[in-house]
């Protein structure tokens, strides 16, 4: 039998998820000591490899029904499959005559629709982020350790303590973006013409306190830095490649480069994710001829950035 037992744990680990492997392990050897004795096991191994393969789910009852268990012995197969593959659900669901209901809301939401159910005598299951919920057996903090890993009271301690922690690096966060601001106006003041220098300086102070905290002011800089120095666009746009943001954040950047820099349309035409339309180009081209007529007045002038 401790053969067996070594078998199945080594056996299981190959396709059941890393982080399962310990409550797996246990539940083997809890099984094997069951009036089946392991035999429910070497048929949800057998059933969780093919699984494992993407084999059919007709296949896969097929391969179930052939064993000839008991009622009992095919639910313990059940609950093995669905607790440790990871196309249990669907298994269990080919395996219920319950009625599935949607899962929509937070999970305390989820827990009280189906306690409702139990109450009302309905036989009914969710799936909710990978793990099915039956009303039958569900309490809240039995969801919440299933989905989570903690009770309902360590969740929204522990929740209560992200949201802290959040909201004191957000502090920090600003409060190092506010003591550059005067530095970013300055630094862009030299890349930037003077016409415009009015909508960077708003641009910094408002993003200095913006969901970014003046990330996104940084990366703009270091492009518009680049551009002045006569950096190639590729080069250049490497800068926000390498700077690994989000797609909502590169979009800010690129336009703002766009707007603001002299070779910003020549920029945007090279970082923009879209093709771009007919109005966009016409745009661009607008862009570029009042980017033209500002460099005239900078030469007639003798002042001002040089591009």
């Amino acid at each position: 039998m401790n053969n067996s037992v070594e078998m199945w744990i080594e056996r299981g680990k190959e396709f059941i998820d890393p982080s399962k492997h310990e409550l797996w392990e246990n539940c083997v050897r809890t099984r094997a000591k069951g009036e089946s004795f392991g035999k429910d096991l070497d048929v949800a191994l057998g059933i969780m490899q093919l699984l494992d393969y993407d084999l059919p789910m007709e296949s896969v009852m097929d391969y179930f029904n052939k064993k000839n268990l008991s009622d009992l012995s095919k639910a313990m197969v059940v609950d093995i499959v669905w607790h440790f593959s990871k196309r249990g659900c669907d298994f269990f669901r080919a395996n219920t005559n319950m009625e599935e209901i949607i899962s929509i809301g937070a999970l305390e939401d989820v827990v009280e629709k189906l306690l409702d159910a139990k109450s009302k005598g309905k036989h009914v299951f969710t799936i909710f982020n990978g793990h099915v919920l039956i009303s039958d057996t569900v309490t809240m903090d039995k969801a919440f350790l299933e989905v989570t890993g903690f009770t309902r009271a360590d969740f929204d301690k522990k929740r209560q303590e992200l949201l802290e922690e959040d909201h004191r690096k957000m502090e920090e966060n600003k409060k190092v973006a506010l003591s550059r601001v005067d530095e970013w106006i300055e630094r862009g003041k030299a890349v930037i013409d003077p016409s415009r220098h009015h909508i960077w300086e708003e641009y910094v102070r408002n993003h200095a306190v913006g969901m970014y905290h003046g990330d996104d002011t940084e990366i703009s800089l270091q492009i518009m830095e680049a551009l002045e120095r006569g950096e190639s666009l590729k080069d250049s746009f490497n800068i926000l490649k390498n700077a690994d943001t989000s797609g909502y954040l590169a979009s800010i950047i690129i336009r703002t480069v766009m707007e603001l820099s002299s070779r910003g349309p020549d920029f945007y035409e090279v970082a923009a994710f879209f093709e771009l339309s007919d109005e966009d180009k016409q745009y661009l081209e607008e862009k570029r001829q009042e980017n033209r007529k500002l460099e005239e007045l900078r030469q007639e002038a003798g002042s001002g950035p040089k591009f």
